[in-house]
């Protein structure tokens, strides 16, 4: 007479864990925050809500450009009343914006703030990981939570004094990290704002502008040892992510630094035709062809020394996970041999003006009016002289998401809370 009661009672037991364990999966895949950080390969729209009215101080509030003032803003050759800007500072404001015509037609048909003509990594990452597309942290509320909050920047550097005033710096990104996390603790209580920061996983890409930085200054770096410089850009890194995984972030994506010189602008800037080439002799070089060599030397310092940084932070930082892939290798590549991607053009970018498309002119907003388009993008490595277009960026999604990148990739960062 016992046997029914203890049917019934395995029943119920069985039930329960495998209930239990359909929950956890479907925590797993899909309740898993993503938050971002970075410069212009990860930013969604963040400088478009700058404040500008702080540009000089490098504060940043969440008003900025909108539906309402960004037709003033591009016809105006300087904005009267209400953007903070003037005729000095609102060219340089320009160049961290993509806010004109032609970007981000591919997918979205209107231009959002991606610097390319559709989508970024991010974006596939999250279709990957079943979740919406990642807002910027600017146009969320202050009780608004959706998936995730993206703090990239255009323009954004490892330190602070980089373009101060008209970017997101990577410790500013920290600092709005904290102010989300304590408004997910307001609003959905410590328990569950701990547990949506502890699961989450960050996706992260700065540092390039520091890089940049050699041609604005070649002098300097020619007195300054690379390993000391490298060693100031990726400590700031390490500092800013030992601080977001002491408020409880713990799995994180990283790119290595893409090859920067062959980017259209570098070439185009330091007359070298092919980013693979050095040039003639040293001695016959110019200072800003010394600058082309030394920017090559700068990101292989950097993309030797930040593994090593990421396995000690891993070695220091209990439940410390990490994801690197290999963007330079790839970029190289598609640079090298665009057809075996799927490309027909790796040296010339789809939008732009002048050899190669290098003048940092598409959309005509940049002090250069005129420019040209191509009309399918995807069939361009490049969209415009410094950035990728949709289809590279979702052939790296891609490897990202499920490839070889050491030690996991972030489909195994996404699917388990202990990896």
């Amino acid at each position: 007479m016992s046997t029914p009661n203890v049917h019934i009672l395995f029943f119920t037991i069985f039930t329960g864990l495998l209930l239990s364990t359909l929950c956890d999966i479907n925590q797993t895949q899909n309740d898993v925050a993503l938050f971002i950080f970075g410069d212009a390969l990860n930013d969604a729209g963040t400088n478009n809500n700058i404040n500008t009215t702080s540009a000089k101080t490098g504060q940043i509030g969440r008003k900025g450009l909108n539906r309402h003032n960004l037709k003033r803003f591009r016809t105006q050759s300087a904005p009267k009343k209400g953007l903070g800007l003037n005729r000095h500072n609102h060219k340089i404001f320009r160049t961290f914006l993509a806010l004109f015509p032609t970007y981000d037609e591919t997918f979205f048909h209107y231009p959002t703030g991606r610097i390319t003509d559709g989508r970024i990594m991010a974006d596939f990452i999250a279709e990957y990981a079943k979740l919406p597309l990642i807002p910027p942290y600017l146009q969320l509320k202050n009780d608004e939570f959706v998936g995730g909050a993206n703090f990239a920047s255009i323009g954004a550097g490892a330190l602070p004094e980089t373009f101060t005033g008209f970017v997101v710096d990577f410790k500013t990104q920290r600092k709005q990290f904290e102010s989300l996390v304590k408004n997910l603790r307001d609003n959905l209580g410590d328990e569950k704002a701990e547990r949506i920061v502890l699961d989450g996983v960050y996706f992260i890409s700065i540092g390039l502008k520091e890089y940049v930085a050699v041609l604005n200054n070649p002098a300097l770096f020619q007195s300054v040892s690379k390993e000391d410089y490298v060693g100031m850009v990726v400590g700031n890194i390490s500092t800013v992510l030992e601080d977001i995984y002491k408020v409880g972030a713990r799995k994180f994506g990283f790119t290595t630094m893409l090859p920067i010189g062959c980017l259209l602008a570098i070439q185009l800037a330091t007359g070298n035709d092919s980013c693979l080439r050095q040039g003639t002799e040293l001695s016959k070089l110019h200072n800003i062809r010394f600058s082309f060599i030394f920017i090559f030397i700068f990101i292989f310092t950097h993309n030797a020394a930040f593994p090593a940084t990421l396995a000690k932070l891993e070695s220091q930082l209990q439940g410390f996970k990490y994801s690197l892939f290999d963007l330079y290798t790839s970029l190289t590549e598609r640079i090298q041999h665009p057809s075996n991607y799927g490309f027909k053009d790796g040296e010339t970018a789809c939008c732009g003006s002048g050899p190669y498309g290098g003048n940092y002119s598409c959309g005509g907003m940049r002090g250069v009016r005129e420019y040209s388009s191509c009309p399918n993008p995807a069939e361009y490595v490049f969209f415009n002289s410094n950035h990728l277009s949709e289809r590279a960026y979702h052939q790296f999604a891609q490897l990202i998401w499920n490839g070889s990148s050491p030690p996991y990739n972030l489909e195994a960062l996404f699917k388990h809370g202990n990896v």
